[in-house]
């Protein structure tokens, strides 16, 4: 059995999940939920790399496609962009249109 200190170290060492990155880039600290992290982080992406190519928005259908793509179903995105819009980071301008936060 190992001792306590070198378990402890074992733990320490290792190298964080990939989906700690995104959870980390959440407005709000009490998220647990990595695949909504994930998906959010995602969504705004693909909307600040459209409208940063000049567009004057982002449709929600490019917003869900790539990511259903990947396997995401339509629920995990609603709720990616139901977060997105509550903190603000994403706002519609029009129906089914949609712009990144400054």
């Amino acid at each position: 059995m190992k001792h306590l200190t070198d378990r402890i170290e074992e733990i320490v060492d290792e190298d964080p999940h990939p989906a700690g990155t995104f959870i980390g880039l959440l407005p709000d600290d009490g998220c647990d939920d990595p695949l909504l992290a994930v998906t959010a982080q995602m969504m705004l992406i693909l909307a600040q790399e459209k409208v940063g190519r000049g567009a004057n928005y982002i449709e929600i259908d490019e917003l869900f496609s790539p990511l259903a793509n990947n396997g995401i179903s339509p629920d995990e995105c609603n709720e990616a962009l139901d977060h997105l819009l509550i903190t603000g980071q994403i706002h519609e301008v029009d129906d089914d249109c949609f712009v990144p936060d400054e």
